[in-house]
């Protein structure tokens, strides 16, 4: 979850107008059931394989679906398609981007307050695996709702000598 699964979320809140947001609920795979995330307007991000198993997104909306992946688009809304040319997916690479983004004095393409919020999503994920339960979250306060078990497991004891400050 917190390796390419942020690559995933990432896109995900992003196309749902979640940055700097996220889900008010999560709730653990189960059986058959795959890890699903709820937000506040109802929507539901289901973590879970489709068509070839490619990693990537997929928004099904009433007029169709958007497919995203590393380096591939597909959509079945003609008037959304462009060009599969790799240069319709390519920004110079994240290295090139953080450099740019010191020359510039600019954000990079994801600002750190949005990787933050996708590694949130991506945390909550993996505490409520851990616990085997649904979970309450609240995104913008960023705990759980009523729940100190799933709370303590945000942070943990760090060892001798470590700090935050």
């Amino acid at each position: 979850m917190t390796d390419w699964g942020a690559h995933m979320i990432d896109v995900a809140q992003w196309g749902l107008s979640m940055d700097r947001n996220g889900p008010i609920e999560v709730i653990p795979a189960s059986g058959d059931k795959p890890l699903t995330y709820r937000y506040e307007d109802g929507v539901e991000m289901l973590i879970t394989k489709f068509d070839e198993g490619r990693q990537g997104v997929k928004f099904i909306g009433e007029n169709g679906w958007i497919k995203v992946s590393r380096g591939n688009y597909d959509t079945s809304i003609s008037d959304l398609e462009i060009g599969k040319e790799p240069e319709n997916f390519s920004f110079g690479g994240h290295h090139v981007d953080f450099i740019d983004s010191i020359r510039k004095r600019k954000d990079p393409i994801v600002p750190v307050e949005i990787g933050h919020s996708t590694c949130t999503v991506c945390t909550i994920g993996n505490i409520a695996a851990d616990l085997g339960r649904s979970l309450k979250w609240d995104p913008i306060a960023q705990v759980f709702t009523a729940d100190w078990e799933a709370n303590t497991k945000l942070h943990y004891t760090y060892q001798n000598g470590y700090t935050l400050t």
